[in-house]
């Protein structure tokens, strides 16, 4: 099962990247962000409301999401710029870095330290 989700995934992805690159040409990186929050915020919104519960929150909890949005945005940017300039076969497959990126991070500052075998397996991905 998990094989077919993968497949899915590596497809959705690569469309993905195919479109990002072909909206770079057309929209400026404002617009374009503008139109990505406009459709997904209220998908996301309609889908808590369904199926979960809103969470109560700490006010530390809105800082965190503060500087969650500023990292993401900055990563918008520099990931648009990075799509205009450059062709898409040499940035798509370092994507496949990010999960070593978390895995240090994660380490950093979480203080999460996976076993041999997550290791492997991200290091193989």
């Amino acid at each position: 099962m998990w094989a077919t989700y993968a497949i899915y995934f590596a497809v959705i992805k690569a469309v993905n990247f195919y479109i990002f690159k072909k909206l770079t040409r057309d929209f400026s990186p404002i617009t374009q962000l503008v139109n990505t929050f406009l459709f997904s915020i209220p998908f996301a919104f309609v889908i808590l409301l369904i199926f979960f519960q809103i969470p109560a929150v700490t006010p530390s909890f809105y800082f965190f999401v503060f500087c969650s949005a500023a990292l993401d945005l900055v990563a918008f940017f520099l990931t648009f710029k990075a799509f205009k300039m450059e062709d898409i076969s040499l940035l798509a497959p370092l994507s496949a870095f990010i999960p070593v990126f978390s895995l240090i991070f994660a380490a950093l500052f979480l203080h999460e330290y996976p076993g041999a075998l997550k290791i492997m397996g991200i290091l193989l991905v």
